[in-house]
């Protein structure tokens, strides 16, 4: 599952699908290596449960949670995302927002 997994991500590369940095296919330690992505999930920005309300704080300095363009651009690139990965053939088949990282 992991290969192919590795397999999508070298054939999908574009600015707004995660990019694959590394693996490890061996049995017992199967892992993809990919960009810390800083701004955490469209989730946490959007539920703001305590938890994630706490680590955006922290992060960002102040309020948590996006604007109204700021949501809209983080769907818009996700639209991109899936256009880029249905045009090579790939369904993601786990669309969600927790999914969904920001930069």
């Amino acid at each position: 599952e992991v290969m192919a997994e590795v397999s999508n991500l070298r054939r999908c590369a574009h600015r707004v699908v995660l990019p694959l940095l590394g693996y490890c296919g061996a049995p017992r330690a199967a892992c993809i290596v990919t960009a810390l992505m800083r701004g955490g999930s469209l989730d946490d920005h959007l539920l703001l449960l305590p938890d994630a309300r706490a680590r955006l704080q922290k992060r960002f300095k102040g309020t948590p949670g996006l604007s109204w363009s700021q949501r809209l651009s983080a769907l818009c690139d996700a639209a991109r995302a899936l256009v880029h990965l249905h045009s090579n053939r790939i369904l993601h088949r786990d669309v969600k927002t927790a999914n969904i990282l920001l930069d």
